[in-house]
């Protein structure tokens, strides 16, 4: 009996010390398995500057202009790295087989700086031309506009941005690219209006408005008497009610336990009316039938996949892309998915409402009514799937 007395109390005693002394343990392996300095092919990751081969082994990266040759044959070994060769480039550090080759520049481009190792070529639009961006992988320069006839300019042609053009002083504009000179005074031409104010002679009073006066006088002081008589009558009335809920008096208790009650009742009815205000903003906030904003360039990219190839200069001409802009793009661009993009970017450029990242609604309208115009209804059907499901 002592014996197993014993065992007992040696379990309550020493179980806990040896519980807390293998938690301790576990988490001091999981530290040591989790540490940087081991290699990938035991636990953790490799190094931002290694990167891990077939066998699971954490090898070095060539440094930039240089291309991989041979992986490193083990831990703690140096992978073999060779130069790029002329014509070609890397820019960061990596594991790769081949170099890219460097970038030559197009039509209307001159190099700013040449292609080395480690750098690739850089090119930029020729003065008079300004770059117009595609999509992120292509752009092309396009000739600068000059301001026409009454023009100046807002804003010089550079960079992304083409010319920006404005009327000049004392002109407004009468048509596209064109300001007309001021010769009278009109809503677009305020400068020619007169500026000194036109004053008026007060006439005197005539014998037959002086009753008139006298009695809006009569009635002005009929409403300030009616109005002092009011705040009197209210200012003794506050006076006496605080008399009477004094805290001597016995029926304050009543009266607070009343204004109790209203206030209650005022919170809830205010909570309601925030609940309800909640809700209606909320249901402002939902979309209707079609997004809020449809990204010019994404919905170019989704009507490139749906609309026939054959078919897609018909579709231009019908969203009045001129012949002139057709044959530019195709010009412009080699690849044909290139020249579909510039000729959709022209339509929404030039549409009411378009120039800008975000379709606008009527436009999008127009395009599917153009699409089963040409009965292509398979495609505008995929549109209004896409554009127009309610969220």
């Amino acid at each position: 009996m002592d014996a197993g007395h014993d065992r007992r109390k040696w379990r309550r005693s020493c179980m806990p010390c040896v519980l807390i002394l293998l938690t301790l343990l576990s988490g001091v392996v999981a530290q040591y398995e989790n540490s940087p300095g081991r290699n990938t092919s035991e636990s953790g990751p490799c190094a931002d500057n290694e990167y891990m081969n077939k066998d699971g082994i954490c090898c070095d990266r060539c440094s930039p202009g240089f291309k991989l040759t041979n992986e490193c044959a083990g831990k703690g070994l140096r992978s073999s790295c060779e130069k790029c060769s002329e014509g070609t480039f890397l820019e960061v550090t990596n594991h790769f087989r081949n170099c890219f080759t460097c970038l030559k520049c197009k039509q209307y481009e001159e190099e700013i700086s040449k292609c080395t190792h480690e750098k690739n070529t850089v090119c930029a639009c020729k003065p008079g031309y300004y770059r117009s961006v595609i999509n992120p992988v292509t752009s092309s320069c396009r000739l600068c506009k000059k301001c026409g006839s009454g023009e100046k300019e807002r804003r010089e042609c550079g960079g992304e941005k083409n010319t920006e053009c404005e009327c000049k002083a004392l002109h407004y504009r009468v048509g596209k690219n064109v300001c007309a000179p001021c010769r009278n005074c009109t809503e677009e031409c305020f400068d020619l209006c007169p500026t000194t104010p036109i004053t008026r002679e007060l006439a005197p009073p005539t014998p037959d408005s002086q009753p008139a006066i006298v009695i809006i006088l009569a009635v002005a002081l009929a409403v300030v008497l009616v109005g002092v008589f009011l705040t009197v009558v209210i200012r003794r009335c506050k006076k006496k009610k605080r008399t009477s809920l004094s805290p001597e008096s016995p029926d304050s208790q009543k009266y607070e336990t009343k204004q109790i009650s209203v206030i209650t009742t005022k919170s809830n009815e205010d909570a309601v009316l925030t609940s309800h205000c909640t809700e209606y903003e909320q249901d402002q906030l939902l979309p209707d039938c079609v997004p809020r904003e449809i990204r010019t360039h994404e919905f170019i990219y989704f009507v490139l996949e749906v609309v026939p190839i054959n078919r897609f200069k018909e579709l231009a001409r019908r969203l009045n892309v001129s012949e002139q802009d057709i044959d530019r793009a195709e010009r412009d661009n080699r690849a044909f998915a290139d020249a579909q993009y510039q000729m959709l970017k022209v339509w929404s450029d030039n549409a009411p409402g378009g120039g800008k990242n975000i379709l606008p609604r009527p436009l999008l309208q127009e395009f599917v009514d153009r699409l089963k115009d040409m009965n292509l209804n398979g495609c505008a059907e995929n549109i209004e799937n896409k554009y127009c499901t309610e969220a």
